[in-house]
C-alpha cells in the first residue's frame, strides 16, 4: 500500500509541471456513510487528498467565463478504530503483554471532469466523477513496553475489498490572487457492496490468550458524502514577452566622402632679383 501511496504522488508531481495552465490541490476530507453504509454502522472519516487539475479543453492558455478542466487524484480516509482489547499474551518467547485494535480505512483514485464558471474571484464549479476505492479493516497489535526483536507496534489487514463509485460534486474556488485558490467542495457517490469489521464487536477470545474476535459486516452499498477544503496552486506558466534591448556601439565609424583629399600648399619659391650687368 506504501508502494501505491508513493507512486501516486509521484504522479501528480510529474504531470503537474509539465505545459500551461496546469493546476494541483491539496486538501483536508471528511466523509459520512450513507444508506445501508450507514445502517451497518460505519464510521464517519476524516483523511486528506491531493489532486491535478488539467488546462481547460477550450481555452488551454487564457482564463475564459467558461472553463472545462480534467482532475485526477488520490484520496485516503481513516473510519475509525475500536477500543483497545487489553492484556493479549502474544507468541513470543517469554509471552510478552500487549494489546489490539480494529481500524476501518480507505484508499482511492478518481477521475472528474469539471465544469467551472469563472465569475470576478469567484469560480462556482460542478463535476462528475468515477472512483476506484479500496475498504480495509486493519488489526493494530502494540506490545506494553519493548521487546527485543520485535517490533513494539504491528499491523495486519484482516478484511480488503475494493468498490466502484460515481457521483457528482458541487463546488466553490475563491481566488486569492493570480497563483493560489481556496477550493471547497460537497461530493455524493454511490457504490457497490463491501465488507469491513464492526467496530464494536471486537473482544477478548476466551479460548485463545492472544487472539481477539470480531465480526464483520456486509453492505450491499457503499454510498458515501464527502467534503473537502484545500488549497489549489496554480502552476501556470506565463509567458513573458522578451524585450530586445539595444546596446551602444562605441565603435564609431566616420564616413568620408569619396574624394581626394586636398594637397597642402606648396610655397612658390621668390626668385632672387638679378644683379645689373656693367657695360
Amino acid at each position: 500500500m506504501k508502494k501505491l501511496y508513493m507512486l501516486a504522488f509521484l504522479m501528480l508531481g510529474i504531470v503537474s509541471f509539465a505545459g500551461a495552465q496546469h493546476h494541483i490541490g491539496f486538501y483536508l476530507n471528511g466523509a459520512t456513510p450513507f444508506n445501508q453504509l450507514n445502517d451497518s454502522g460505519y464510521r464517519n472519516g476524516i483523511g486528506f487528498s491531493a489532486e491535478y487539475l488539467s488546462p481547460s479543453l477550450f481555452a488551454p492558455n487564457t482564463r475564459s467565463p467558461f472553463e472545462v478542466r480534467v482532475g485526477a487524484g488520490i484520496e485516503f480516509f481513516h473510519h475509525g478504530s475500536s477500543k483497545k482489547v487489553e492484556d493479549l499474551v502474544f507468541n513470543t518467547p517469554n509471552n510478552d503483554l500487549g494489546s489490539s485494535k480494529l481500524q476501518n480505512q480507505m484508499f482511492g483514485f478518481f477521475v472528474a471532469p469539471k465544469f467551472i464558471f469563472n465569475v470576478g474571484r469567484f469560480s462556482p464549479y460542478v463535476d462528475v466523477f468515477a472512483n476506484a476505492r479500496i475498504f480495509n479493516s486493519y488489526q493494530v497489535n502494540r506490545f506494553n513496553k519493548e521487546v527485543q526483536g520485535y517490533e513494539r507496534t504491528s499491523n495486519k489487514p484482516v478484511v480488503q475489498n475494493a468498490a466502484a463509485h460515481y457521483g457528482g460534486s458541487v463546488g466553490l474556488i475563491y481566488n486569492l490572487g493570480s497563483r493560489i485558490a481556496f477550493d471547497a467542495r460537497v461530493s455524493y457517490s454511490t457504490g457497490s457492496a463491501i465488507n469491513f469489521v464492526d467496530l464494536k464487536s471486537p473482544a477478548k477470545d476466551p479460548d485463545l490468550a492472544s487472539g481477539i474476535t470480531y465480526r464483520t459486516v456486509r453492505t450491499p452499498v457503499s454510498d458515501m458524502l464527502t467534503y473537502r477544503i484545500g488549497i489549489l496552486i496554480k502552476l501556470d506558466n506565463v509567458q513573458r514577452s522578451q524585450s530586445t534591448h539595444y546596446t551602444p556601439n562605441n565603435n564609431r565609424i566616420n564616413l568620408t566622402p569619396n574624394t581626394p583629399a586636398p594637397r597642402p600648399a606648396e610655397v612658390k619659391p621668390v626668385p632672387k632679383p638679378t644683379p645689373p650687368v656693367n657695360h
